[in-house]
């Protein structure tokens, strides 16, 4: 991930990285990649989201880079966060964290026209959860467990209809917190996140951070404030991805579909509307991959967004391009290992594209 990082044509800055300085040599936070020329940008990744998934060849285990124009990602300290995700279709502040879980359960279900038992939750199975689960199972929701990559799980609450999930609650990192919201302002849906603190030197840490008003609750605006772009790796299979097999060979990936990203902000959300699938033949995994991306379906006669603007010339001339403004964000061109093929989805808030490595 490295490498290929500093193939991009940007003036990158890791702000959510595997770690500090100190504790990794190579994408620490703070960290200059790209080659320097370029948008001036903000990166958040994790290369292994779900270490002990992909150790047990578990699901959901993701490799993760998000990418936003300059100042706009919020940089939290490593601690905890209270969250709360919920899918697209919904009215903005449906749901709050100041809510009981089990009122979130009720309201969500009334907006559904359901009854609570057909509410589906994600949680992360840890002994800090255990009241928060027996409050949700308490309603009749079912609660489906998870050891691992919350990531995962806040993006599996925008594709219902193809994961099952409707919510995501409980707490995990902070810095992952950014990712899931970078993936939601994408594929659609809403989060709310709170600082949690177990001591007072995390409370220090918040405030050396820049973080002045510690109970304050975060939406998808307030921790990145601009247009974003989400690129997931699926290592194992999900849901929503297909994740590695174990050759270039015998891996086939799934197939294309499109998605029309929710409204804008201040707009009202509307569900994804997803395309038929199958519409790309079986590919040949020896060919190089070139980016297709197709602008997202409104489900009216509105003509697509324009083209980004021509790149500037740049050196090497295949290497990624990434342009932000006008509501888009593009990544065009990547590289892989040639021994392996590699889907990775990449969300903008305008469009889905496919990108295969090869």
């Amino acid at each position: 991930m490295h490498s290929e990082i500093n193939l991009l044509n940007i003036c990158g800055t890791v702000v959510i990285g595997d770690g500090e300085r100190e504790e990794t040599p190579i994408l620490y936070v703070g960290e200059e990649v790209g080659t320097g020329q370029g948008e001036e940008v903000d990166i958040g990744l994790h290369p292994l989201e779900g270490k002990t998934l992909a150790a047990k060849a578990r699901p959901n285990a993701l490799s993760v880079v998000v990418m936003a124009p300059r100042g706009s990602m919020l940089q939290l300290p490593e601690i905890y966060m209270e969250k709360l995700a919920v899918g697209p279709g919904y009215p903005d502040g449906l749901l709050d964290l100041d809510m009981p879980p089990a009122e979130r359960v009720r309201v969500l279900a009334a907006a559904k026209g359901c009854s609570p038992e057909d509410v589906r939750i994600t949680v992360l199975e840890c002994p800090r959860h255990a009241e928060l689960i027996a409050e949700l199972r308490s309603t009749g929701a079912s609660v489906r467990l998870i050891s691992d990559a919350d990531v995962a799980g806040v993006m599996h609450c925008s594709r219902p209809e193809e994961t099952g999930i409707d919510l995501y609650m409980g707490s995990g990192g902070a810095p992952q917190c950014v990712l899931g919201v970078a993936a939601l302002k994408c594929m659609g849906g809403q989060m709310q996140g709170r600082l949690l603190f177990r001591n007072p030197h995390e409370a220090d840490l918040a405030r050396r951070a820049g973080i002045e008003d510690l109970d304050a609750k975060y939406n998808l605006d307030d921790l990145i404030r601009a247009d974003v772009l989400f690129a997931a790796t699926a290592v194992t299979n999900s849901s929503l991805l297909r994740g590695l097999g174990g050759s270039a060979s015998s891996w086939r990936p799934r197939p294309c579909s499109c998605a029309r990203t929710p409204a804008r902000s201040g707009a009202s959300p509307t569900a994804p509307r997803i395309s038929e699938p199958g519409r790309v033949s079986e590919p040949d995994l020896c060919a190089p991959r070139p980016v297709r991306c197709t602008p997202g379906h409104s489900g009216s006669a509105a003509a697509p967004p324009p083209p980004p603007p021509p790149a500037p010339p740049c050196a090497p001339a295949a290497r990624g391009q990434v342009w932000f403004g006008s509501g888009r964000a593009t990544a065009l061109s990547w590289s892989a290992d040639p021994e392996m093929s590699v889907n990775c989805t990449i969300y903008s808030q305008t469009e889905r594209c496919e990108l295969w490595l090869g």
